[in-house]
């Protein structure tokens, strides 16, 4: 922070001919209030704490210097010696402000209260009956935070303004004070914790809201979010309604979450850390909808190769209906595509032009063709590998020598030689089905 504030003081000489920008001497002039209220350890907190109390002692709140006076709520609320339960200081701290009209010392008392929102001490409620009383008197953004939302005054507000936000987006938080720069306080962390309990999946343009709200507040693949004790909340708002009942295949609500999930979590197949702790109902639920996904990547790219030969128009619709079906009856839990070389290379194109098409595919090599493929399923405890054209479909039973699913690239010899070989020729549906029937005890789809 001091070379910032040296760098910033070059910056503003260099104008000396001429006025600077007006946003340029805002920003540089709050640089030392920045720089003062930054405490990062416990073991800087602590001396803070324990300087300004031994100054509070010496000669009491008003005679405490601007910058003491000011420091004063950068040590309420935290360990391990919160100034606001040193004696009369907290007391003592809210008067001075009322008496003296502080905007200052106002402006760092709220700041204080939402950073280290939702305390429930003694002395929150004292700053939060004050802070709603006195206000009004402070002119500034943060007024509209209790008059339109009743943050301060009652419990409910920080719901109200979750909800806002789900309506207008983060615009919301702007206009009462709360740009981007200041949504490390934990209770705008409060404000999208709600949001994801309040948010209806089925709504696009919700997940839509709150999906630029988790990007903006710094959600990064493997990261989650800057709040990462909220990433049970935001994936129950996404998924929680839909554990028995996907959404429609090709909804704007579908693909918004899709989207989200897909930046701030990543795959659970590749990006396993990211979803360590999640709720499982979630993680199958989640890992249902790209298992659909993998399938229409599989049928879809391999598709542009079987068109113009006889056994494809014979047989690859067929292959789609018999897979479709086995999912949509619920046996398939997971699902993967290892791409031959060609395949491959059109599956990164379609995802290119097409975001919805995903990105999470593998590639295996050597292939027998350039479209030669293998989808790759899960059926509870057991693996199914299905080639492509006339290929063999290869089940491991409780997957013992199976590849596992979430690679990105494998070898041919990964996907073949399974302990159960079905060749593709007449009668091969019922010759898998009595196989996956005695497996995993689930009666055969109908296909037509």
């Amino acid at each position: 922070m001091t070379e910032l504030l040296a760098a910033a003081s070059a910056l503003t000489k260099r104008w000396s001919s001429f006025a600077p920008p007006t946003r340029l001497q805002s920003i540089v002039a709050r640089l030392p209030e920045a720089a003062a209220q930054k405490v990062s350890t416990p073991e800087e907190t602590a001396a803070l704490q324990a300087r300004l109390a031994s100054r509070y002692d010496a000669v009491g709140v008003s005679s405490l210097s601007f910058r003491e006076f000011r420091d004063l709520p950068t040590g309420f609320w935290l360990a391990p010696q919160p100034l606001d339960e040193h004696g009369k200081l907290f007391a003592d701290f809210l008067e001075r402000i009322k008496t003296t009209r502080s905007k200052n010392g106002m402006r760092r008392l709220v700041h204080a209260f939402l950073d280290r929102y939702p305390d429930k001490s003694k002395s929150r409620s004292k700053a939060r009956e004050f802070i709603a009383a006195e206000l009004p008197a402070f002119p500034s953004k943060f007024v509209d935070l209790e008059r339109e939302w009743q943050v301060f005054s009652e419990t409910g507000g920080v719901k109200r303004l979750a909800a806002a936000v789900l309506k207008d987006g983060t615009v919301v938080l702007e206009r009462v004070g709360l740009p981007e720069n200041l949504w490390t306080f934990r209770f705008v962390e409060e404000v999208f914790r709600q949001a994801c309990k309040l948010l209806k999946p089925a709504d696009a343009d919700q997940v839509g809201h709150l999906s630029r709200f988790a990007v903006r507040l710094g959600a990064k693949r493997l990261e989650a979010l800057r709040f990462p004790g909220s990433k049970g909340e935001l994936l129950e708002g996404l998924l929680g309604k839909w554990r028995d009942k996907p959404p429609p295949p090709d909804s704007p609500a579908k693909r918004a979450i899709m989207a989200l999930i897909d930046t701030t979590f990543g795959d659970p197949r590749t990006f396993r850390a990211a979803w360590k702790g999640i709720d499982e109902g979630l993680q199958r639920t989640y890992l249902k909808w790209l298992a659909i996904a993998s399938l229409k990547q599989f049928f879809d790219i391999v598709d542009r190769s079987m068109r113009a030969t006889e056994d494809g128009r014979r047989m690859w619709p067929a292959r789609r209906r018999y897979w479709t079906a086995w999912f949509d009856s619920g046996a398939i839990d997971e699902a993967w595509v290892a791409f031959g070389p060609t395949a491959y290379d059109d599956a990164r194109q379609a995802s290119a032009k097409d975001p919805t098409f995903g990105r999470s595919y593998a590639k295996v090599e050597p292939a027998k063709g350039g479209y030669h493929s293998a989808l790759i399923m899960k059926f509870g405890d057991h693996t199914v590998v299905d080639w492509s054209y006339m290929g063999r479909c290869g089940i491991w039973p409780k997957s013992n020598g199976a590849a596992k699913i979430g690679s990105s690239q494998y070898h041919h010899e990964d996907l073949s030689g399974a302990p159960i070989s079905v060749v593709h020729r007449e009668g091969w549906q019922q010759r898998i089905s009595v196989e996956l029937q005695q497996l995993t005890g689930r009666r055969p789809p109908p296909t037509n």
